[in-house]
């Protein structure tokens, strides 16, 4: 039924919402205790998305907030 798919998509966002967030705290507890120095690279995508096992458009999102937040910087 609609409602079954709207509550499995609601299940798969929430999901995605709480592992982007767990990945999130994860990267900035490991800066705030000094895990990456300032100005030092961290590991690429690939490796931190193994390490937290999720996906990488997940490890993203995280990144991206922290960006927002100016605790990290990207380059291309």
């Amino acid at each position: 039924s609609d409602r079954s798919k709207r509550d499995a998509s609601s299940v798969l966002a929430t999901a995605r919402v709480s592992s982007r967030s767990t990945v999130e705290r994860a990267l900035r507890w490991n800066i705030g205790v000094g895990v990456w120095k300032p100005g030092e690279a961290i590991p690429s995508e690939r490796e931190l998305a193994r390490e937290f096992g999720v996906g990488r458009s997940t490890l993203r999102a995280a990144v991206d907030v922290l960006r927002a937040e100016g605790l990290v910087v990207t380059s291309i």
